[in-house]
């Protein structure tokens, strides 16, 4: 019985019967419905995750490219620009794919023209100038190699380039663009690793700048706080002449971001701009916040974008938007997080990192209690990832608020530390220890109430986390006078015996004060 797994209700029989699956989701990629055919793309691309290689399913993917209808050609286009974001060219043997998409720049759709040298754009956003080479030989029309051409250069200069470490090693052959030279059926069964850019490879980080534990980067395109703050006011410099000018912009902008029909790299830029309005001022102008709040589904409609460039900069954008405006963001922060919470299980390290990256500066810089209920809910996600950064959210929030800030929700954060402390993953289970202790810094009573209601065994583990700091002065009074905490104490070095470096930092902090 071949193995298989449940993705919206369509049942996907493991990789011998994928032939006759992917041709019918071809045929959904040109469903009239835009929810069907975001949810055929999201399944090809999960077929790709869980049965087969990206490349033994482009090769079952093939005649898509000639299909009758025009929105499945298009859609598969979109979908090789998903695929190539999500997993880089190295998977992919992509001289068999870019004559494909040189045909479809001729379509007698104009869709499906825009799609493909998109798609040819993406393409050598990943390979680089063979692909310009490659596509010179394909006896396209002089015209017509122009202005993809001009858009290679657009590539180029935005410094938008995702080549990988290996690229110029990838090209043997002087007649192809073929990014992964073993064959497809070598590697039917392997999930394939996303390279590592150059730059990220060897090198440490160093601190953000904010402070605080950074978003791992173990991975191709991954960002942290520090990307974020460097991205901020990385932008075109723009000047603000009056305040119907500033309008007029916001209008530009909210127009371009709320219609994702709108070209990607336009959508990006749109973005970008608000952040040059930052800088330039905006927020000094009453009108910017009336336009700030019509925005909220702009900002929502690109956090959920298939471009990564897209996600990325728009989470940039409410990151910075955040940090200028403190407080005065609570509408936008309260309408963008839940977004942002399902970026974070995205196997494309870039989208889940950026929304990482984007909840944590708003929790550092946007201080409404609103936002409590919205990280404590996702505490109980399916999703262990979701469980794990709920928990290290919660620890950087008890220590950035004030008090005051977190007094109407104590009930939901000491039931949601207790879960935490309780949860089947382990590292979950060390974020919520460190909350737990962030917690008895605000709420001393709750936090011994908290701690008498657990497992015995659950004492000693937050005890032997204490211990590690060299004092007991934080445990609860009941337990500080008792023989039987200390006996746990002395029992407690054969479990835990090992905590991270800030943990134990925090815990001296708060047994000073």
């Amino acid at each position: 019985m071949p193995s298989c797994f449940l993705f919206g209700g369509i049942v996907l029989v493991a990789h011998e019967t994928s032939c006759y699956v992917l041709p019918a989701l071809v045929d959904r990629l040109g469903d009239g419905k835009d929810q069907v055919r975001e949810n055929s793309q999201a399944l090809i691309l999960r077929c790709m995750e869980q049965t087969a290689s990206p490349m033994y399913v482009w090769e079952r993917l093939l005649p898509g490219f000639k299909h009758k209808n025009f929105r499945s050609r298009e859609g598969v286009c979109l979908c090789l620009s998903a695929t190539l974001n999500m997993y880089g060219a190295q998977p992919l043997s992509l001289s068999k794919l870019v004559p494909h998409l040189c045909s479809l720049t001729g379509d007698q759709n104009p869709q499906v023209r825009e799609a493909s040298i998109t798609t040819l754009v993406d393409v050598y956003r990943h390979v680089g100038e063979r692909v310009r080479a490659d596509v010179g030989k394909r006896g396209l029309p002089a015209a017509r190699l122009q202005t993809i051409f001009a858009r290679f250069d657009e590539a180029l200069n935005s410094g938008n380039m995702a080549l990988s470490p290996s690229h110029d090693r990838s090209f043997e052959d002087d007649d192809s663009v073929d990014g992964n030279r073993s064959s497809s059926a070598q590697a039917a069964f392997k999930v394939p690793k996303v390279p590592k850019k150059p730059a990220e490879s060897s090198t440490a980080r160093r601190p953000s700048a904010t402070g605080g534990k950074l978003v791992s980067k173990e991975s191709a395109g991954a960002v942290d706080e520090d990307d974020f703050i460097k991205a901020f006011t990385d932008v075109p410099t723009v000047q603000i002449y009056s305040t119907r000018d500033l309008e007029d912009n916001l209008n530009k902008i909210r127009e371009v971001c709320s219609d994702d029909k709108h070209d990607w790299d336009q959508r990006a830029s749109a973005l970008k701009k608000i952040r040059s309005l930052l800088v330039a001022g905006a927020a000094n102008y009453d009108c910017f916040y009336q336009h700030l709040r019509l925005l909220d589904g702009a900002f929502k409609l690109s956090a959920k974008d298939l471009r990564s460039q897209v996600v990325r900069e728009a989470c940039i954008t409410v990151a910075h938007l955040s940090l200028v405006l403190g407080n005065k963001f609570d509408h936008g922060a309260e309408a963008i997080v839940p977004v942002l919470f399902n970026l974070i299980p995205n196997c494309a390290k870039v989208m889940a990192t950026s929304g990482v990256s984007a909840i944590r500066i708003i929790i550092r810089h946007t201080h409404v209690p609103r936002l409590i209920p919205l990280i404590t809910s996702n505490c109980t996600s399916k999703s262990v990832a979701v469980r794990r950064r709920c928990y290290d959210f919660l620890d950087l929030l008890l220590q950035e608020w004030q008090t005051h800030s977190l007094e109407r929700h104590t009930a939901v954060l000491v039931e949601s530390i207790k879960k935490g402390i309780r949860d089947a993953d382990s590292e979950a289970r060390v974020e919520a220890r460190k909350a737990y202790w962030g917690l008895r810094n605000h709420f001393p009573a709750e936090a011994d109430a908290l701690y008498n209601s657990l497992e015995s065994s659950y004492q000693r583990t937050l005890q032997s986390y204490l211990k590690s700091s060299g004092s007991v002065a934080s445990l609860p009074q009941s337990d500080r006078s008792s023989s039987s905490s200390q006996e746990s104490l002395n029992a407690s070095d054969k479990t835990d015996g090992t905590r991270s470096d800030n943990g134990r930092v925090r815990t001296k902090q708060v047994l000073r004060r």
